[in-house]
């Protein structure tokens, strides 16, 4: 299909009744979301909402925010182009405090050339995966290892383990972001079923904390919330094992479990191996 050539667009605030009905429509449920009814339920509480129109007619829908862009989708006939990217940045550049970027989130692989002429540049990209949960025949550890429930009186050796397993990859952060998100955690996703479904693997002599799966509740359905393996123990089978195991416990409570993964993580692989289907590649951009 040809971009069709646009004029006179503009910006109008939405009303989120026929904005939810048409994002749940026409925005690809790439998170794997449970069905149309939940998406659109989601977007009725959304902020800063408005359709992208050209001449008073509506073309597509866009989130913004003062430095960023979200969630667009396009009302077919209509594509997106890099003169409606280059209209949307410039409605924010007008608003924008002085020396701040634009961010432009979960931008859809069909999308990004747009943004990409426009000066946007890639920071990082990521896709959801999920498969049914069901009960698997697996390995069990070598006896030199032990697995136990998770516990927030582990945080500061789960913390360790974190900084160890991501170090030099695209989701590597500080120490202190890893802590916070292990306290988020423990406060907020301690459901028994879920921390049953938990594992995390000690040491021959319990000193280190070498392997851990900690699975949280999102959108009522089970999301691996971390995954780590510290480099000196791979190949030992603890991902393997603390990700069947998580797939095995939850058959009985949900029938699909989810994960995150970025682009450039080897262990996409053995997700697509362990049966996890992936969806499309979102990218967050930005432009300075």
């Amino acid at each position: 299909m040809n971009t069709l050539q646009l004029v006179n667009l503009s910006l109008q605030q939405a009303d989120l009744l026929n904005y939810s009905k048409c994002f749940a429509t026409y925005r690809k449920n790439v998170w794997f979301r449970r069905s149309w009814d939940d998406i659109q339920q989601m977007m009725m509480t959304a902020e800063a909402c408005y359709w992208i129109c050209e001449n008073g007619k509506k073309i597509g829908g866009i989130s913004l925010s003062e430095l960023s862009i979200g969630s667009l989708f396009l009302i077919p006939p209509y594509e997106l182009s890099s003169s409606i990217v280059k209209y949307l940045k410039e409605f924010l550049i007008d608003r924008k405090p002085e020396n701040t970027s634009i961010e432009a989130y979960n931008v859809l692989p069909e999308h990004l050339r747009a943004f990409q002429e426009e000066g946007f540049a890639v920071v990082r990209t990521r896709k959801c995966m999920i498969r049914p949960t069901e009960s698997l025949i697996y390995e069990k550890l070598p006896s030199s290892f032990a697995y136990v429930t998770p516990s927030v009186q582990n945080i500061d050796k789960l913390a360790v383990l974190l900084n160890e397993a991501f170090r030099g990859t695209p989701d590597e952060q500080d120490a202190a972001t890893y802590r916070e998100g292990l306290m988020n955690y423990f406060t907020y996703h301690s459901d028994v079923d879920l921390l049953e479904a938990s594992t995390m693997i000690w040491n021959h002599d319990h000193t280190e904390i070498v392997g851990v799966c900690l699975v949280s509740n999102w959108e009522e359905s089970p999301l691996i919330y971390d995954v780590a393996v510290n480099p000196l123990y791979r190949g030992k089978g603890i991902a393997t094992f603390i990700l069947s195991r998580a797939i095995s416990t939850l058959e009985e409570k949900y029938p699909v479990i989810r994960l995150f993964v970025t682009s450039g993580n080897g262990a996409e692989q053995l997700y697509a191996k362990l049966g996890f289907y992936g969806g499309d590649n979102l990218s967050h951009l930005v432009y300075k």
